[in-house]
């Protein structure tokens, strides 16, 4: 049985604690975030803890070099000790329940505006540093 402390995760199948989760982001677990034309009070704390918790996973070498806010969503472009670029992006999270912790789109990127890149993938913040640095190898 599930409890407030734990999650299950579509793309692995598991339950999770909260816990293994970055503390900022805990509170937004099974969140139901606010509605309108506007982005809400609740998604802007939101994206700045989670940008900031992007930020700290990055493997070493890695930087934000671009961040997206858009309606309900968010974007990066991240580069690395190379000079190469990769696209991140999380859906919408009124329609995707948890979906920023488990459906983290990844690509590779020839310049840092190349929205159409390499093949889509996927990870989780649980395999997000070490997939990111699998993009290129």
């Amino acid at each position: 049985m599930i409890n407030k402390t734990q999650f299950y995760s579509r793309s692995d199948g598991m339950v999770h604690y909260k816990s293994e989760l970055p503390k900022t982001l805990q509170p937004f677990v099974n969140y139901v975030f606010s509605s309108g034309c506007y982005a809400g009070d609740d998604f802007q704390s939101f994206n700045t803890k989670y940008r900031n918790a992007i930020k700290k996973m990055l493997p070493d070498g890695y930087e934000i070099h671009s961040w997206h806010k858009n309606h309900y969503e968010c974007s990066a472009v991240i580069r690395d000790f190379d000079g190469r670029f990769i696209y991140m992006r999380i859906s919408d999270v009124r329609y995707w329940s948890n979906g920023w912790i488990d459906d983290v789109l990844i690509r590779t990127m020839k310049h840092d505006k190349d929205w159409t890149g390499g093949p889509n993938r996927y990870t989780t913040l649980f395999t997000f540093t070490e997939d990111i640095q699998k993009l290129y190898q």
